[in-house]
């Protein structure tokens, strides 16, 4: 049982998106040490523009978009409620 949690923590590691384009990177070097210039620019075009895309504010926010806009906000509290959750960020307290 414990390989098979190593086994997923290493497959879900390459599949992060971080660890996507580090692998185009990667791919791209290869192929231009082999001296494959056309592949190479290919693989690393697409790997510097994949990490910039997913590094930019704005891509996460449209990602999040549809997660944060599903639900409305809570204007009026029902009376049979016993406790309220906060999900906040502020760690100074």
């Amino acid at each position: 049982m414990e390989i098979l949690f190593i086994v997923k923590k290493i497959i879900s590691s390459f599949l992060m998106p971080f660890s996507i384009g580090l692998f185009l990177i990667i791919l791209g070097l290869i192929f231009l040490f082999k001296k494959k210039i056309q592949k190479a620019k290919v693989f690393l075009i697409l790997g510097l523009v994949w990490i910039i895309i997913i590094s930019h504010s704005s891509f996460a926010n449209f990602l999040l978009s549809s997660l944060e806009n599903k639900y409305s906000t809570l204007k009026i509290i029902p009376k049979h409620t016993k406790y309220i959750v906060f999900l906040g960020g502020d760690m100074e307290n």
